[in-house]
């Protein structure tokens, strides 16, 4: 009979599915302390998304305001085929729609978008941007026409920076007329994509109080 002694399997066993077990635990708790501190770094940035949101729109209100109010001036100048009555409006005056986005941008650059669960509301903060660009687009063209219609008065000889005498042939130059015309045009669109982008938000944000107020 051998002397040598027998190997405990059994407590070896015992020993080593405790050590396993152990070191599966600890990743489990790993993992579930990342995925605490990433919901709350979720529900936390939300949350300034949605006051940068609501934030946006009261800008975005008075900005599509002030579209309204040059695209009615130049309709005003364009049937009275003059721009006296309302030059400030017409020609000084320029709206550009300035968002902030720090949360936005924040939510997408750590990569904290793709823990939103909401693929509705992942997509609509993504394409916030699109709306946004659409906006700008609109608001450059219009600006465009007006700088267009500023020089051409400064061609006529008169100081843009001065008040203009109401016997100036500037307020009636056909080429003024046009160049605020096609501003015009710019303006309605400004102010269509201006009203497209508020729906969006006011969407978002609609979305963000469920999350918060489930």
């Amino acid at each position: 009979m051998s002397n040598t002694p027998s190997l405990p399997w059994k407590r070896l066993i015992t020993e080593g599915a405790v050590i396993v077990g152990s070191i599966l635990l600890a990743f489990a708790i790993d993992a579930w302390w990342d995925g605490h501190k990433d919901n709350e770094d979720l529900r936390e940035i939300l949350s300034l998304v949605k006051l940068e949101t609501d934030a946006n729109l009261a800008v975005l209100a008075d900005s599509t305001a002030r579209h309204v109010d040059i695209h009615a001036a130049i309709e005003t100048a364009k049937d009275a085929r003059s721009i006296a009555t309302v030059y400030r409006r017409a020609v000084i005056q320029v709206e550009v729609f300035e968002p902030t986005s720090n949360a936005l941008n924040t939510l997408v650059s750590t990569g904290t978008l793709g823990l939103i669960d909401d693929f509705d509301l992942r997509l609509a903060l993504m394409a916030i941007e699109g709306f946004s660009r659409d906006l700008a687009e609109r608001e450059l063209a219009a600006v465009s026409f007006r700088n267009e219609a500023r020089r051409r008065i400064a061609s006529l000889g008169v100081r843009i920076s001065e008040e203009i005498p109401p016997s100036s042939t500037s307020f009636t130059d056909i080429e003024v007329l046009n160049l605020l015309t096609m501003r015009a045009v710019e303006e309605q669109h400004a102010i269509d994509a201006g009203r497209k982008l508020a729906a969006h938000l006011q969407s978002i944000s609609a979305k963000l109080d469920a999350l918060s107020n489930p």
